[in-house]
């Protein structure tokens, strides 16, 4: 007669091979599937004509935006130089293209005089685009190199589709009529006021 250890031993041979037969259970493998990288151009290829929709409709006259900038706010807090959208007319007096971030300096023909440097390429710098447009906000990404990669796609939506087929150069003497977005952090020291153009039209042809 067996001993109740071989019995178990036995029990326990016998129940492993019944499970191995019947198997009830569902084997599944392993998910090793990663998150999808979030794509900054086709964020942007989606958001653009809301950009373009929004400059056109809230762009300041750059003298009341000027002004608005400037003002004190309540409660004696900082002023605020948040970048928004303005339109301005002028005659180019002047495109430096001596550094890669090119520069077209513009002179308004009405009020005050306010130079203007319109960012011509071929590198754009600062945010100041992505930051006057009001659905970006910084807790609708992930993370702040999400943020920074839609800020370097909007300049470059601009380089490609408003500046890519204008002749730059030739912008000197011209009068222009620009949507952009300015930031006025620089404004009132002598420097120009920075503009990102979103749209550029040119007297006489050109866009």
């Amino acid at each position: 007669m067996a001993s109740p250890r071989v019995r178990v031993v036995l029990g326990t041979a016998l129940a492993m091979g019944a499970l191995a037969i019947l198997r009830p259970w569902t084997v599944r493998p392993i998910q090793t599937s990663q998150p999808s990288l979030f794509d900054a151009v086709a964020y942007v290829t989606g958001a653009w004509p809301r950009v373009l929709e929004e400059a056109e409709r809230t762009a300041l006259d750059i003298q009341a935006a000027r002004s608005a900038a400037a003002a004190p706010r309540g409660g004696g807090a900082p002023l605020s130089h948040r970048p928004v959208f303005v339109k301005v007319a002028g005659v180019v007096t002047e495109v430096d293209r001596r550094s890669r971030v090119g520069v077209a300096h513009l002179r308004t023909g009405t009020g005050s005089p306010v130079l203007i440097a319109i960012q011509v390429g071929p590198v754009m710098r600062g945010t100041a685009l992505r930051d006057a447009v009001s659905f970006l906000s910084f807790t609708d990404f992930a993370n702040q190199s999400e943020f920074a990669a839609v800020s370097n796609a909007l300049n470059d939506r601009v380089l490609r589709d408003v500046l890519g087929a204008l002749d730059v150069a030739s912008l000197q003497g011209r009068t222009v009529t620009v949507i952009g977005a300015a930031s006025f952090a620089g404004d009132g020291d002598g420097r120009p006021v920075d503009l990102v153009p979103v749209t550029l039209r040119v007297e006489g042809g050109g866009r």
